[in-house]
């Protein structure tokens, strides 16, 4: 079976099967729980070492340095069918056609400046993501929701045609930002919002360590929980979850912490001279760069099924512009 053909068999099944937290499922928690080494872990083997803890930004240890176990536990699939299910998705990684963030030639996919979702579903707030449909020419905009979960999750259906949106956002992007007669209002704009930011630093500096503090003390629990009795494999899926959030927490303090308020005390005169010579500057941008750069301008863009149309906002104000999108699906 497929993902989508597990995702539905277990969302219509009879009785109910919900998913996690009684939400329907979604082929990203499929996708998790038939992880390689999972599959390997349901097949009696058993890992060590293999949470990173000293390199930043990275989650695991290279394979090489881990610690693996066979017959650790029961198992409750063969090694014959753990090998079948590898074969199976190593096959369906090389027939992938959905595009993975960080690598994707999408402009409007991941996450904005602010963290948050850079296009989204009107109707259910799930993402909208890239799918490309064998050729660069064929490349859509689609409901991510509907994609991964079914329509059981979002009926949405419709595609956005992905030249058409970004060659016309990218147009809006040229004309607010290097029109003359705007040049006054974005700089008081801009010199706003960076003060602004200067007080919003330390609260999200605080919020970052009352979060990290609280992981740690579940942590300790768990590891408490363990000294009086508890098996240990039962909890160390949870203090390893545990450990991989905290080195996230530690690389976003570490990210505010090397750029304090102070960096963004620029003076007006910076900022005028900046948009003064943006019609340049985006001109000379390479494509490879104008992803990073796009999210810089454009907030967020959000997709209305019903209305037909892609609703744009945009730094550092909060107008919003609607699209039509009939003529670009």
């Amino acid at each position: 079976m497929s993902y989508e053909a597990i995702r539905d068999h277990l969302n219509y099944a009879r009785p109910p099967m919900p998913g996690p937290e009684g939400r329907p499922w979604g082929v990203s928690t499929v996708v998790e729980m038939l992880r390689d080494n999972r599959l390997e872990q349901c097949a009696g083997y058993g890992f060590w070492n293999k949470q990173s803890r000293k390199t930043k930004g990275q989650k695991y240890n290279p394979r090489n340095q881990w610690t693996i176990v066979p017959n650790a536990h029961p198992a409750i699939i063969t090694e014959d069918e753990m090998k079948a299910a590898l074969s199976r998705k190593q096959h369906a990684r090389a027939e992938a056609k959905y595009a993975r963030t960080k690598e994707s030639p999408y402009l409007f996919t991941g996450k904005n400046l602010e963290g948050k979702p850079m296009f989204t579903c009107a109707l259910c707030g799930g993402n909208v993501i890239g799918e490309r449909g064998g050729s660069t020419r064929h490349m859509k905009y689609v409901w991510g929701p509907n994609r991964y979960k079914g329509e059981i999750a979002c009926t949405s259906q419709t595609r956005v045609d992905t030249e058409w949106l970004e060659s016309t956002v990218l147009s809006m992007v040229r004309e607010r930002y290097t029109a003359p007669d705007r040049l006054d209002s974005l700089v008081r704009q801009v010199i706003s919002r960076l003060k602004e930011s200067s007080q919003d630093y330390t609260r999200i500096l605080n919020d970052l360590r009352q979060h990290r503090q609280k992981l740690e003390i579940e942590k300790q629990r768990l590891l408490d929980a363990i000294k009086a009795g508890m098996p240990f494999d039962f909890a160390r899926t949870e203090i390893e979850n545990a450990n991989s959030a905290i080195s996230d927490l530690d690389d976003q303090i570490d990210s505010l912490k090397a750029n304090p308020p102070g960096a963004l005390n620029v003076p007006p005169q910076e900022v005028r001279r900046f948009f003064s010579s943006l019609a340049n500057s985006l001109d000379s941008v390479p494509t490879s760069e104008w992803k990073r750069l796009v999210h810089t301008f454009v907030r967020n863009l959000e997709l209305d099924a019903n209305k037909k149309e892609v609703r744009v906002s945009f730094y550092p104000d909060t107008s919003v512009f609607c699209l039509g999108v009939g003529s670009g699906t």
